[in-house]
């Protein structure tokens, strides 16, 4: 499950139920505002959208740098992890950045707004 925040977090939870670990990093609006401070003549990342191809502009380059980076990041920990526990009973993306992020990520992972409502449902007689 990836949470995307101030950090953002991605947790591997095993077939039963049980954390197996995770990782935490700088959240997408973090990133911006180092980078703008950092780098205040770049100016600002290109509004949402697909990033087609190799970025030719600097806010795409921008926006291709952040969000579709922080996306590969978040699918190549997870493919990782899975090659080592096999695969996770599924991929959820959640949290006040989640929309930001979701077009840049791949199928397999759902959105998944209320998880933690969610996921007391699917606790047997809860």
């Amino acid at each position: 499950m990836a949470d995307i925040g101030t950090a953002w977090t991605l947790d591997a939870v095993g077939k039963a139920g049980d954390f197996l670990g995770g990782a935490i990093g700088p959240g997408l609006t973090v990133l911006e505002q180092g980078l703008e401070v950092a780098c205040p003549h770049l100016g600002e990342p290109a509004p949402s959208g697909t990033i087609p191809g190799i970025p030719d502009t600097t806010p795409a380059s921008l926006r291709a740098g952040i969000h579709v980076a922080l996306s590969c990041a978040l699918e190549g920990l997870a493919d990782r992890w899975e090659k080592d526990h096999g695969p996770f009973p599924g991929r959820f993306l959640t949290g006040g950045g989640a929309a930001a992020i979701e077009e840049h990520m791949a199928n397999a992972w759902k959105r998944a707004d209320h998880l933690v409502l969610e996921g007391l449902s699917w606790i047997p007689g809860s």
